[in-house]
């Protein structure tokens, strides 16, 4: 890459890396016992590249980029797919769906958006949010999406419809999720901690369980819906 490296993504297989950098270049890196291949380089977006991530069953990757688009790829050949049209800002994210049909894509312009991978199209959209929206992730059983921004908060949205939790505590924007178990979500924030969230069936309510900061853990996560720690 040429300048800084956004994201990188492993393929659930370990066939190959994706990475996503400034460069606007999404890059195939095939691991080796000797070190890395030469990549493939895949040049599709105009603007910087934020996320790259695979479908689970490696086959398809997608990528999100400042300009205002996601691109599908095939894996591991690199393979232009589509592009994914209609954000009005700059996309921050975009996951599949645990069956691979679907990815969501969460982006600058205060929207959150569902695509059909095979069509290609935009199925659905949340536009109740009042601020960038940073990351989108989908629960493991597919039927829910937790959400981030720079709203100082955390959302799980449940049956793809309407937000059915408010994850509240960070103090600065919160830039990353990802489900632990289905009922815990893991959040990265600005504040330099990590919050890790009850979230009974997968969106219906939620609280802080535990607290991390600058990456000292204050123990195992436990099962209970109340804090129970916070450094």
């Amino acid at each position: 890459h040429k300048d800084s490296v956004l994201s990188v993504a492993y393929s659930p297989q370990g066939e190959c890396i994706a990475s996503g950098s400034k460069d606007r270049t999404v890059r195939l890196w095939t691991p080796s016992t000797v070190g890395l291949y030469t990549p493939k380089v895949l040049k599709a977006h105009g603007a910087a590249v934020r996320s790259v991530r695979f479908s689970p069953d490696g086959k398809k990757l997608v990528s999100a980029s400042q300009d205002k688009t996601l691109k599908l790829w095939s894996a591991p050949d690199g393979k232009f797919l589509s592009t994914l049209s209609g954000h009005t800002n700059w996309v921050r994210c975009g996951d599949f769906s645990p069956n691979g049909r679907s990815v969501v894509s969460a982006s600058d312009d205060k929207t959150v958006r569902i695509w059909d991978v095979e069509r290609s199209a935009n199925v659905y959209n949340f536009d109740d949010f009042f601020s960038p929206v940073t990351s989108a992730k989908f629960h493991p059983d597919g039927l829910a999406i937790a959400t981030a921004g720079d709203d100082d908060a955390s959302g799980a949205a449940g049956g793809l419809l309407s937000p059915s939790a408010l994850l509240v505590g960070h103090r600065d924007w919160v830039f990353g999720l990802d489900w632990i178990t289905d009922n815990v979500l893991a959040s990265g924030s600005r504040d330099a901690t990590v919050r890790i969230w009850s979230v009974p069936d997968g969106g219906a309510s939620g609280s802080p369980d535990r607290e991390t900061k600058r990456g000292v853990s204050s123990g195992a996560i436990p099962e209970i819906r109340e804090p129970v720690a916070s450094i």
